[in-house]
């Protein structure tokens, strides 16, 4: 919903990238730059782990082709989800 720019920066295996992503301006907020590395995992039972870590990977090349023609970079230091199937949905 607040993304409004994604792009797949290097891709490291089949569960692992690092991605940029980009905001639009929100409030008073200017728009926002993000380079993280994106870790995804199925579980066997059916749920699936989802890890962020910012990297210190510069993004020019996504930075220049973006909408807004400057970002404020920021950094998402480490996040995560657990996503889990409902039972009976």
């Amino acid at each position: 919903e607040f993304f409004a720019e994604m792009e797949d920066v290097v891709v490291i295996d089949d569960d692992t990238k690092i991605v940029w992503s980009a905001t639009e301006r929100i409030g008073p907020l200017r728009a926002r730059d993000f380079a993280t590395r994106v870790h995804f995992r199925a579980m066997p039972d059916g749920s699936f782990v989802i890890g962020n870590l910012a990297e210190q990977v510069a993004c020019a090349d996504q930075r220049a082709a973006g909408k807004q023609s400057k970002y404020c970079r920021m950094e998402m230091l480490l996040g995560g989800h657990l996503i889990r199937p409902i039972a009976g949905e």
